[in-house]
């Protein structure tokens, strides 16, 4: 809750009492002045209403003399004038024709004036439709009254005195208020400038400030606060100094490991973490400090393994698989944070990011697994060709000459898979790329040593090789990787294209790119087969293959050797209508 300045505390009840005694005062003189107001026309109209009466003539019964007078006497006087007989009805006034007045014997001041009294009253006239001052006076004769005058004046007229005069009893409060509130200001900042130059000196001094001290002011009271902040800053500038060092160190040291460090408290919130685990954990750094970890973390498996940690009282070391933007593979040691007296107060999490590891250890059991699978078929054969033909089957020429066949035909596999995997190994190795030497070569010619490599099994199925190429068109590239991979894609596209058929070759440039594209009208591959098609002895259909003598390693082998100058392979197929594939790379290799 934001708190008030001494200014606001103060100052309303300081409002409260200005404006409460300014009401009082002006109730109190507008009550007065419109009763010494009204006073004074009451007095003003029965003093005209008698001077009227001795201008009437008393024995004149003459209607038009009377209202003709009436009229005159109203204009003069600026009042209006009203001349009645003892039976109420109107012979004279000035504003109306008394023809059409009602009869005014039951009115309150005419009702006075007929028993020899003075009149007054103060009441809506329904003849003029406004309020009004009405003073009557009788005009007798031997003491019994033969007229009666009556004055009036609108009240609406005290009305707009009144108001004015009230007006300017706002104005005059708006205006005594605004300097009260002026002068009320400026002394609370005489009172609340020093105050806050100590405020600010400590705001100064809580961020780490000690440059300046608080200033030291007049007044004895403030004066001595403002010594007694000095004094306790010096003492606080030694401590946060020393204090500020460590937790630098400790965060150097924890910024500096290769594993994420999170410290939990007892209630499993965060109390501090590294950036190695920020990473690690992909968190968002926003206002992580103080969060549960359950918050912050959305993972069951961590969750679980935080939970033992704090739990146990042992220290835990695991392996976790987490998924969160890609897997991941940590190793997780948990073990409890204690206080001096040896009370735990919290535990600490180590994270250390294995996924690399875990990887390429998966990785080295899936190919040692593939590679004694590949080479487990070719030596099993030729194992029991061997055996066969020790047994007897040597002496017979047919069967001989059958067996040695799979001998010879089982070898090449294997001489094949050798040395697929040593061009493999070359072509994955870091080094390759550190000193690899482009040449700008002509693409033709590399086009048409592929095709000579690959024209025995071409011509074997009625193949025939189409080739779009300009013939000046170059590239800088390694001469023997670059056809070693179109070998490769020449070779699978002749294989598993029907006899009779055409495999075209299409090369063009663009944007800065060579690309060369190899089109067959096979099987084609289907959709779900095309992420993994590159991997290392994956097959679409592993009978099939083998039986085409493939080794499963001839489309890793183009991925790396079109890695090496800096390209891409990619694959568009269809099942049953055919495959391309197409390596990309650049023009000119920076």
């Amino acid at each position: 809750m934001k708190r008030k300045k001494i200014f606001w505390k103060v100052y309303p009840y300081l409002f409260f009492i200005i404006i409460g005694s300014l009401l009082t005062v002006a109730f109190l003189a507008i009550d007065k002045i419109n009763s010494i107001y009204l006073e004074e026309i009451s007095t003003t109209l029965e003093s005209r209403a008698k001077l009227i009466a001795v201008q009437i003539p008393k024995n004149s019964v003459d209607i038009h003399v009377i209202d003709s007078l009436a009229e005159y006497l109203g204009d003069l006087t600026e009042t209006r004038v009203t001349i009645i007989d003892v039976s109420g009805k109107v012979y004279g006034d000035s504003e109306k024709d008394p023809r059409t007045m009602e009869n005014h014997g039951s009115r309150p001041e005419i009702s006075e004036a007929l028993n020899g009294r003075i009149g007054q009253s103060i009441r809506y006239s329904s003849t003029v439709n406004t309020k009004m001052m009405y003073i009557a006076i009788p005009v007798s004769e031997s003491s019994h009254p033969i007229y009666i005058i009556r004055t009036s004046y609108p009240m609406t007229k005290i009305q707009s005195t009144i108001e004015a005069f009230s007006k300017d009893l706002i104005i005059g409060g708006i205006s005594i208020t605004l300097l009260a509130t002026l002068l009320t200001l400026l002394l609370f900042r005489r009172i609340s400038n020093p105050l806050r130059e100590l405020k600010n000196s400590a705001e100064r001094f809580s961020k780490g400030d000690f440059t300046t001290k608080a200033p030291i002011i007049e007044s004895e009271e403030i004066g001595a606060l403002a010594e007694t902040m000095n004094q306790m800053v010096g003492q606080l500038e030694g401590r946060i100094a020393t204090i500020m060092q460590q937790r630098n160190e400790r965060e150097a040291i924890l910024s500096s490991l290769a594993e994420g460090v999170v410290a939990l408290d007892a209630n499993e919130k965060i109390v501090s973490l590294n950036r190695k685990a920020i990473e690690l954990l992909e968190l968002d750094t926003t206002n992580i400090i103080g969060k549960s970890i359950q918050e912050v973390i959305r993972n069951d498996k961590l969750h679980n393994y935080i939970e033992k940690s704090v739990h146990s009282s042992q220290s835990i070391d695991s392996e976790l698989h987490i998924e969160i933007s890609r897997d991941k593979y940590l190793s997780v040691y948990g073990t409890h944070l204690k206080d001096r007296e040896q009370n735990q107060v919290g535990t600490v999490i180590v994270l250390n990011d294995i996924t690399k590891i875990k990887k390429l250890d998966i990785m080295r059991r899936d190919f040692i697994a593939n590679v004694s699978h590949e080479l487990r078929t070719p030596i099993t054969a030729i194992r029991g060709s061997v055996e066969t033909l020790l047994d007897g089957a040597l002496d017979e020429k047919d069967s001989a000459l059958k067996f040695t066949e799979i001998i010879s035909r089982h070898s090449k596999r294997l001489i094949s898979i050798v040395e697929d995997l040593l061009s493999l190994a070359k072509f994955e190795n870091e080094d390759v790329f550190r000193y690899m030497n482009f040449k700008n070569e002509k693409i033709y010619p590399i086009i048409n040593s592929a095709i000579l490599a690959c024209e025995q099994k071409s011509i074997t199925k009625n193949i025939k090789i189409e080739v779009h190429c300009p013939e000046d068109l170059s590239v800088d590239c390694q001469q023997e990787y670059l056809e070693h991979a179109l070998i490769n894609l020449l070779d699978n596209a002749i294989k598993y294209t029907e006899p009779d058929t055409t495999v075209v070759i299409d090369i063009k440039e663009i944007m800065g790119q060579l690309q060369i594209a190899i089109t067959d009208s096979g099987c084609g591959i289907a959709e779900q087969h095309l992420p993994r098609l590159f991997e290392r002895f994956y097959r679409v259909d592993m009978a099939r293959s083998r039986d085409m003598g493939g080794t499963g390693l001839g489309l890793a082998i183009v991925k790396h050797i079109a890695r090496i100058h800096n390209g891409t392979v990619i694959v568009d197929s269809e099942v049953g209508k055919g495959s391309t594939f197409s390596i990309q790379i650049p023009l000119i290799q920076s």
